[in-house]
């Protein structure tokens, strides 16, 4: 009876524990307490001095109340799963209904929440946003909200986007945050046009998203392109003004305040770029004195042609006709020799410096031609020590190549043009010379005829 007597408290125990589990599921316990339940009843079914009836018959009313609270408690576990079936029948038939009430006003939230992602993007990038800050946090919030939206947001949507149009037709001045050329931040009086240019102080700044502030650029573009940021805020109230705008929002402006300017170009073209240069300006040099010099001894045999009765020796035409001074009118051979040998000795002082201005052309084209070829040898020397991978590493032979050919032309050409001028100015007196000399000898003869 002993071993039969522990079984069923063992039963008992078991049974307790069911109906503790049923009943603490019934009143929403947490598992601690059904834990601690189930360990005060065994613990209470352990304690000595406490013993279960020996007689089966005590035992069969308790068996048959807990057998009857377990059916109970499965009646009404099944009750509960099946109101739980009807729950979940009844919310897909209303969310099917949601849907189809909804219908296109489901892809309109769809639609807003896309425009709200692509106008955060927008707006964080936009140099607008240094004068309105924050505007791309709630389009981004809209955009990651995958609930339901409501007309509130998708009307914040629409006023967003109808300020950045109002705002991208502005030419506005405002103040805002600047990041100075040495990293320090200070307040500055901002000019804008729309969302293309800002300028401060007659330079052009940068926007710069991550830090949501203005910026100044290192390095600045070229002189018209700051006249117009000076006219953007200094107008001409009664003229027009000329204003640059960035339709790329910053990529054109990067790029040109990344092109070399003329002293960077020359820079390029190495040692030959500098002799061409230097050869060209002694050339320029030259063939102006040249020409100035003509010009003026131009002026003066002019004024000595008009009066051959009052010769001077300060022009070539004067000098030339005094050499036969004195000579009397039957000596015309005599005459004759004595000019040519005059026109000789004058010749050469009108042509001195010519042939070098010449010289300097042809050696300034083929030093460019130099360039050229050297520069083409560093490329392929980059080329073949890193490959072809990188642009950038044959982009100085490949500068020095073109820039010291330009250099060539541009060195030549005016060399060749100046020439050209000084040589005609020579011989055109050269003829003066010859003309007057040729005019004398016939009056001589004539006169020695008579």
């Amino acid at each position: 009876m002993l071993t039969r007597g522990r079984l069923l408290a063992a039963f008992m125990a078991f049974t307790l524990m069911m109906a503790a589990g049923a009943a603490a599921a019934e009143t929403a316990k947490t598992l601690d307490q059904v834990l601690r339940e189930a360990q005060q009843s065994r613990l209470e079914s352990q304690r000595p001095g406490q013993s279960l009836p020996s007689d089966a018959g005590q035992l069969q009313p308790l068996l048959d109340k807990l057998k009857a609270q377990v059916a109970a408690l499965e009646a009404e576990t099944q009750g509960l799963v099946a109101r739980t079936q009807e729950n979940q029948s009844a919310l897909a038939v209303n969310k099917y209904q949601m849907t189809a009430k909804l219908g296109t006003l489901d892809d309109m939230f769809l639609v807003a929440r896309q425009v709200a992602g692509d106008a955060a993007k927008q707006l964080a990038d936009s140099l607008i946003s240094g004068e309105l800050a924050g505007r791309d946090k709630a389009m981004a919030a809209i955009a990651a909200n995958g609930e339901l939206a409501d007309l509130n947001r998708v009307g914040e949507v629409w006023l967003a986007l109808l300020r950045e149009m109002k705002a991208q037709a502005e030419i506005k001045r405002f103040t805002a945050p600047l990041i100075g050329g040495d990293g320090t931040e200070s307040q500055a009086q901002i000019s804008r046009i729309g969302p293309f240019v800002a300028v401060k102080a007659g330079q052009y700044l940068e926007y710069v998203p991550d830090h949501g502030r203005f910026r100044e650029l290192g390095r600045q573009p070229g002189g018209k392109f700051l006249d117009a940021a000076r006219n953007l805020e200094r107008p001409d109230p009664d003229g027009i003004n000329s204003l640059a705008i960035d339709p790329s929002r910053g990529s054109l402006l990067a790029l040109l305040v990344q092109t070399p300017d003329l002293e960077e170009r020359i820079r390029q073209g190495g040692l030959v770029g500098y002799v061409i240069m230097g050869l060209a300006g002694f050339g320029i040099l030259l063939a102006l004195e040249r020409i100035f010099t003509l010009r003026r001894v131009s002026a003066k045999v002019e004024r000595q042609r008009r009066d051959l009765g009052d010769l001077r020796a300060d022009n070539p035409l004067g000098r030339v006709l005094l050499s036969v001074n004195g000579q009397g009118t039957r000596d015309v051979e005599i005459i004759e020799t004595k000019l040519d040998e005059a026109i000789l000795k004058e010749i050469p002082p009108l042509e001195w410096g010519l042939p070098l201005v010449k010289l300097l052309a042809s050696i300034s084209t083929l030093l460019g031609l130099l360039g050229t070829v050297t520069g083409m040898i560093l490329t392929f020397q980059a080329i073949s020590l890193f490959g072809s991978g990188d642009p950038k590493l044959m982009a100085g032979g490949i500068s020095q190549a073109l820039v010291t050919t330009v250099q060539g032309l541009v060195s030549a050409i005016p060399l060749l043009l100046l020439h050209s001028i000084a040589h005609g100015s020579s011989r055109r007196l050269g003829q003066t010379l010859e003309e007057q000399a040729a005019a004398l000898v016939a009056e001589r003869m004539e006169a020695g005829a008579s």
